[in-house]
């Protein structure tokens, strides 16, 4: 995914790609962060979060870049956008339970809440689907599709709590119209992007499905509003 992304605006920033920083930098904040989730190390990846902005611009004094600004920007963002976003996934499989199985639930709902909205949003934006969402990001996408899909994913919501018994109804009602909310903004956020660089895909990777980018935007932004919303849970 961050092979995508730099790949991507390498035509509008082609003076001032940091594919390298961006790539090394990412992949080092996402390990650091899933390798302490599990415990494999004891390392505080806060320290190393601190220390990233200022690494990317130490970098660019290193770099013959007319652009040194845009490049610690989109290093920075990549690692913002991409980078944290995934690595949360690992924090969310240590959260508490409430039962001993120690099956990871919250992980298979956030995913399957995703799809579930992604697949109805597409197909009720098909079937009823008029009044537009963002035209000038996403032109097919419809304020009716949007709907659909929320209230499927609420009812994606209730089955999971059926089917898992874990959790309250409320946490896996409101986690379920959290993320229908975000995965939007994700998927919108994603089109934005493409569209200011006037491109269809952010890869090739899936035939006829476009890159990983295109597949995950809106777990992008469904993971941490998860994961902000449990944790703040936990502690009340």
């Amino acid at each position: 995914m961050l092979n995508e992304f730099f790949n991507i605006i390498q035509p509008g920033h082609q003076d001032s790609n940091p594919k390298f920083t961006g790539l090394f930098l990412g992949s080092v904040i996402y390990l650091v962060i899933s390798i302490t989730s599990f415990e494999f190390a004891t390392i505080q990846p806060l320290p190393l979060l601190v220390l990233i902005p200022l690494v990317i611009m130490a970098t660019e004094l290193f770099r013959k870049n007319e652009k040194p600004l845009v490049a610690s920007s989109l290093t920075l963002l990549c690692i913002v956008y991409i980078s944290i976003p995934l690595a949360i996934l690992s924090l969310l499989f240590l959260l508490p339970q409430d039962s001993s199985s120690g099956f990871p639930w919250i992980v298979l709902g956030l995913f399957a809440i995703i799809w579930i909205n992604d697949t109805f949003s597409y197909l009720t934006g098909m079937l009823i689907g008029k009044n537009k969402l963002f035209e000038r990001i996403s032109p097919k996408k419809t304020w009716e599709g949007a709907v659909g899909g929320f209230v499927f994913s609420v009812a994606g919501g209730f089955a999971l709590y059926r089917f898992s018994g874990e959790y309250s109804i409320g946490l896996w009602l409101i986690m379920a119209a959290l993320i229908a909310v975000s995965s939007v903004f994700g998927d919108l956020t994603e089109s934005m992007i493409k569209r200011s660089l006037k491109i269809k895909d952010s890869g090739n990777i899936l035939p006829g499905h476009g890159g990983l980018l295109d597949r995950l935007d809106s777990l992008l932004f469904a993971a941490p509003v998860v994961y902000v919303f449990l944790t703040l849970l936990n502690q009340t």
